[in-house]
């Protein structure tokens, strides 16, 4: 049997970025001190980067899942053999893998759905349509690449992963990250704070790629991106949405921009003023109700950052540091965190979506198209009466799930709509 020979290792993963690599190292400088891949997934883009001959002193590879993956491509991958795919193979990987076996891990981008974890359940195509000789040698070489190059392999936080660096002009960095709304099933949109991203990356002294679908939050920090490409969303249920679902790929650097244009700024958090009441804005000109909403929006982005910086800086470290002193004491480590009021479901808390927040968002998004009512001869618009009984309906919604300030704002809307349409 002849194996295809295989030049650049590449490893199924959901959100993988082996198929846009060549176009991302378009935008990467040839050589430099380090090169840093903070989210690498199962690694596309830096084994696309060593094999393409990039010029780098050291290689990092941080992943704060993948990273045992890594380590079992490394120590065990010139070894590796595949076996045979079948649920009862599946099964036992599965168990294995808890235990963070190196075989288990090797044969999971090649036997669980689309290159995931075993959680996802089996795949319909096996290492990408590889034949076992085939993804064995993707594994020797993947192997090859990383013992070549002493790739360093960590598992941090994004930003734990940068800032242990102390990274500067010489040293790039790339900004896979989870995407914002998005739930592949290997990482949660929740990973990140995509404020946080945006303050450390305008204050970055290094070189960075990011890659994200085409949002208005990164518009608006990093303006257009250098790259888009629209894409189909692999999650896309086709027998549903007959195809459609399909999004604007995008990249944004700040590779040929100016220090200066890099710089951050600081949002002081000022309490909300006593005059603010809903009476406030009823007679408040356009502009500085426009002025109020920039505001406020910058006021809680800056709030947010500055609590994850309490967070990391301060709390996480602080904890670490007790339950290190308190170990066999008494009162115990958690009795003494709990007579403090501290508890997971205190800090479950910190990031509730509050009622508010679900209005603001309602209030944001974008109202969707009249639905349409099937009639002889085609399609038409509800009528009035229709689109007022689906507000009703929203109100009753929000009266059972007891949002009641939020269902008399509905209500308020709803007799508005009336009068418009009945006088």
């Amino acid at each position: 049997m002849t194996t295809r020979k295989t030049e650049v290792p590449a490893f199924r993963y959901p959100g993988s970025k082996n198929k846009l690599a060549r176009v991302i190292l378009k935008y990467v400088p040839k050589r430099g001190r380090k090169f840093v891949d903070a989210c690498a997934g199962r690694g596309n883009i830096t084994f696309r980067a060593i094999a393409d001959g990039l010029d780098y002193e050291r290689w990092i590879v941080n992943d704060i899942a993948r990273a045992p993956f890594f380590r079992a491509v490394r120590d065990r991958g010139d070894k590796f053999k595949t076996t045979q795919k079948s649920k009862a193979e599946f099964d036992r990987l599965a168990e294995m893998v808890k235990r963070g076996d190196p075989h288990a891990l090797l044969m999971e981008p090649f036997i669980a759905f689309n290159g995931g974890t075993y959680d996802g359940g089996g795949s319909t195509t096996e290492g990408g349509r590889r034949s076992p000789a085939s993804y064995e040698a993707n594994v020797r070489l993947a192997c090859e690449l990383l013992r070549k190059k002493e790739v360093q392999i960590t598992d941090f936080d994004w930003l734990t992963c940068l800032e242990a660096e102390h990274l500067g002009q010489d040293d790039f960095v790339m900004l896979d990250v989870p995407y914002i709304g998005c739930d592949v099933g290997a990482y949660s949109a929740e990973s990140i704070c995509p404020t946080e991203l945006i303050e450390h990356l305008k204050a970055a002294k290094f070189n960075w790629v990011l890659t994200e679908y085409r949002q208005p939050l990164y518009i608006k920090a990093f303006g257009e991106p250098v790259y888009q490409k629209e894409v189909q969303l692999q999650t896309t249920n086709f027998a549903v949405t007959g195809g459609k679902e399909r999004r604007l790929e995008c990249l944004w650097t700040n590779i040929e921009k100016s220090v200066v244009k890099r710089d951050s700024v600081t949002v002081p958090c000022e309490p909300v003023p006593d005059d603010r009441a809903d009476a406030y804005y009823v007679d408040l000109p356009e502009q500085e109700l426009l002025r109020e909403i920039r505001e406020c929006a910058t006021v809680i982005t800056a709030a947010r950052n500055q609590m994850n910086k309490e967070m990391r800086r301060r709390l996480l470290p602080a904890l670490l540091e007790l339950k290190r002193r308190t170990f066999r004491k008494h009162p115990s480590y958690y009795e003494t965190l709990a007579n403090m009021g501290l508890n997971p479901d205190t800090v479950r808390q910190w990031f509730y979506r509050s009622h508010t927040a679900d209005e603001v968002i309602g209030q944001i998004e974008e109202e969707q198209e009249a639905p349409k009512e099937t009639v002889h001869g085609g399609e038409r618009p509800l009528d009035a009466k229709a689109l007022l009984l689906q507000r009703a309906d929203k109100i009753a919604k929000a009266i059972l799930e007891n949002k009641i300030k939020y269902a008399k704002r509905l209500a308020t809307e709803y007799m508005q709509a009336r009068e418009e349409c009945w006088g």
